[in-house]
């Protein structure tokens, strides 16, 4: 290994060496594990929202424009001992497609839904907090309280996520897509049995 690969990696390593110590601090084999670590009553509602799901998106780019809508799917699944729900998505075909991956966690520590979500139509991750209310519907805004996503359930089957932009007019919203998901039937059925001949 040439000597500047050294001094580049040197960095590296030593920040991931640190981290493992810092992460195996927190718990040691003395004292008990905190028990805000694990997940709580409100994770319960991730595990609720996994799934293989069919979606429907309706898009406007201004508030008076009229929805068009783009078929996708989506599969969800907790992960992480149930402390978060990792949602990889689809809608669109061919070179207008639009993938993106979504984790969502509850904050113990700061009361509060989590939401994570990237996607092939930029570079940057959006990272959304927000509270349950109480109609049991999720409300997330992003770091400067300008795009807000609510997730809402009418049964156990079917969800909408609807996002909301600024509309250009103070401080009013416009629904700039809204999701509906509807979760696929199980196959719960095991191929037969071949007969050997």
């Amino acid at each position: 290994m040439k000597p500047a690969t050294r001094k580049t990696l040197l960095p590296l390593a030593a920040g991931l060496l640190g981290g493992l110590l810092l992460s195996s601090a927190w718990a040691t084999a003395t004292e008990p594990q905190d028990p805000m670590d694990g997940p709580g009553k409100e994770h319960g509602l991730l595990k609720e929202m996994a799934g293989k799901f069919d979606v429907v998106t309706e898009l406007r780019f201004t508030p008076d424009a009229d929805p068009f809508p783009i078929a996708g799917t989506s599969d969800s699944k907790v992960i992480l001992g149930g402390r978060f729900l990792l949602t990889r998505s689809v809608t669109g075909s061919g070179p207008d497609a639009t993938e993106s991956l979504n984790i969502m966690g509850y904050d113990r520590l700061q009361g509060m839904y989590t939401l994570i979500s990237m996607d092939t139509k930029g570079t940057q991750m959006n990272y959304f907090s927000g509270r349950r209310g109480r109609d049991g519907s999720i409300a997330l805004s992003d770091l400067t309280r300008t795009v807000s996503v609510v997730m809402d359930w009418d049964d156990e089957d079917r969800m909408e996520q609807t996002i909301y932009l600024p509309s250009g007019k103070g401080k009013e919203t416009f629904p700039f897509a809204r999701s509906v998901m509807t979760e696929k039937p199980k196959d719960d059925s095991k191929p037969a049995d071949k007969k050997k001949k």
